[in-house]
């Protein structure tokens, strides 16, 4: 996985990270992954509602200035 997602940042792309996993819990399985470092931004579900709700998304696309478009 470590690869694909250098691969991903070697091209540009902004990579981030909508869990069900509260802060604390992310964090520690980025640190024991050693993966930590590869996320441009994150979202929590002690951060706002929790997924299924959009607002995860929504928030990392507005930190990102992108905007969802439809298929």
């Amino acid at each position: 996985m470590r690869e694909g997602l250098a691969h991903l940042a070697e091209r540009g792309y902004l990579l981030a990270v909508a869990t069900g996993k509260s802060r604390q819990g992310l964090d520690r399985s980025l640190a024991e992954s050693g993966l930590d470092g590869m996320f441009h931004a994150s979202r929590c579900a002690d951060e706002g509602f929790p997924k299924p709700h959009p607002e995860m998304l929504e928030v990392l696309m507005d930190s990102f200035g992108s905007r969802a478009s439809a298929p």
